[in-house]
């Protein structure tokens, strides 16, 4: 199948690997963003997740990105090979692993129950 239409920018990694920021430096740069709001904004990404739920259900149901080109959507990485063939995508998240380490430890150790 031929590549047709405008990309859809897709920023991937893992969890705690820096989507969240890069997806809100996207939407202040101006490139119109893929997000539902549902999951809100809280202590450990004060400005947003840019999140949409149908990405989770993407190893069932890709249809939707077809209608996302030009805009920007958080894919996790295990999720990238769900991508549908023939779908101009670009984009990626570079971060060193000693960072999302070290964020990813602090989640760990803020919500670590009393004790623990």
């Amino acid at each position: 199948m031929p590549l047709r239409g405008e990309p859809v920018i897709v920023v991937t990694g893992l969890p705690r690997s820096g989507t969240s920021m890069l997806m809100q430096m996207l939407a202040a740069g101006g490139v119109p963003i893929l997000s539902d709001g549902a999951r809100q904004a809280d202590e450990d990404n004060p400005h947003g997740y840019f999140e949409f739920e149908p990405v989770k259900q993407l190893l069932k149901n890709s249809q939707w990105l077809f209608e996302a080109r030009g805009k920007a959507v958080k894919i996790v990485a295990p999720l990238i090979g769900a991508l549908p063939r023939g779908l101009a995508c670009c984009g990626g998240v570079p971060i060193p692993n000693s960072w999302s380490s070290n964020t990813g430890r602090r989640l760990q150790i803020r919500s670590a129950p009393p004790g623990g």
